[in-house]
């Protein structure tokens, strides 16, 4: 965050927190299968609940997602709970646009 800019307060609009992966501590994150398939079923229902506790409350609501390809299931976890939802991917390419 602190690489961010902050001439617009950018960085009092944008919360960074992490949401269970559903391994244990002590189970192996380097198997690439076991991973990828326990954060498949685990983490949509986290973000979800994450999403709800934080619009449930008084202060700042989220609403927009973005992710990378690798976290799809978030652009869909936001679509069903109609929160616009925007691929990192789409925010880079003006970036190789301008080059």
């Amino acid at each position: 965050m602190n690489a961010l800019p902050d001439k617009d307060n950018v960085r009092n609009h944008v919360n960074l927190v992490s949401i269970p992966d559903g391994l244990e501590p002590w189970e192996d994150r380097n198997d690439l299968g076991k991973l990828t398939e326990s954060a498949s079923e685990v983490m949509p229902g986290k973000l979800e609940e994450l999403i709800e506790k934080i619009n449930g409350s008084d202060n700042n609501k989220i609403t927009c997602v973005i992710a990378d390809g690798c976290q799809g299931w978030a652009l869909e976890v936001a679509e069903k709970m109609r929160i616009r939802e925007q691929p990192s991917g789409l925010l880079q390419l003006p970036n190789g646009l301008c080059n």
